[in-house]
């Protein structure tokens, strides 16, 4: 069976094409709409399709995909069945695609605590008990925020980017914007790594989101990296709620 995943981020939607064990990923950085996909469709039998959205989601896509697929059709929300027990205070506030990598990283280690971090256009670091409980987590800016605010809310600062180079002391303005955004991630990441290292035994530590390969080299930890965290929760979630 065919299913269609679909995840709305921020800055990009991306679709996944999955048969459970493999996953095929097309990015749209100009946003998905109905004709794509129509594209699909033409191209694959999609038998399922299930939905998160932490962006802007056109109506013409929802309304269509409700109509087409009808109860094989799965719109994440707060109400959806979860195979984890959530913890958070406000889960209506909860982004999406923080509890549904939360499912995925606990699927893939059950029975052990995990570090779930999501670096993306904002950094989360999401907390997974090994009896199966979303705790909760903290939000930071992402790398990209960093550097356009440094740049839009200063009236000198060049706008910069990331780099792969790191060392402890940029020799200009640009390598010293650079160094301490990347460098300030770094040790806030490292720093939590350490705090839940200390307090948690059995712990994993799982890394997505597209600036997670840039820190996870970086890192001097075991550290597993996974791009396909979210279509794994997905895939997940649609057999829990199949099931019951």
């Amino acid at each position: 069976m065919i299913r269609l995943l679909i995840d709305i981020g921020n800055t990009s939607a991306k679709t996944c094409l999955s048969n459970g064990i493999d996953y095929t990923i097309s990015k749209f950085d100009r946003g998905l709409g109905v004709e794509d996909i129509k594209k699909i469709e033409a191209q694959q039998d999609v038998e399922f399709v299930a939905l998160s959205c932490v962006g802007g989601l056109d109506d013409n896509l929802l309304n269509y995909l409700r109509e087409r697929f009808g109860d094989k059709f799965l719109e994440f929300s707060n109400r959806t069945k979860i195979p984890l027990i959530n913890l958070y205070q406000t889960p209506k506030t909860l982004g999406s695609d923080r509890i549904i990598a939360a499912v995925a990283a606990n699927k893939l280690f059950p029975l052990h605590n995990v570090l779930v971090i999501d670096l993306g256009s904002a950094i989360t670091i999401d907390f997974v008990s090994y009896k199966g409980e979303f705790v909760g987590g903290n939000i930071s800016p992402g790398v990209g925020l960093r550097f356009r605010s440094l740049n839009q809310f200063t009236s000198q600062l060049p706008l910069c980017d990331k780099s792969d180079s790191i060392s402890l002391c940029g020799g200009n303005t640009n390598e010293a914007i650079e160094l301490g955004v990347v460098n300030g991630i770094l040790y806030e990441l490292k720093g939590y790594i350490k705090d839940y290292s200390d307090q948690y035994d059995n712990l994993k530590i799982v890394f997505t989101g597209g600036d997670a390969k840039l820190f996870a080299d970086k890192i001097k930890q075991n550290i597993y990296l996974d791009f396909e965290l979210i279509f794994r929760g997905l895939n997940a979630i649609i057999d829990h709620n199949v099931e019951n």
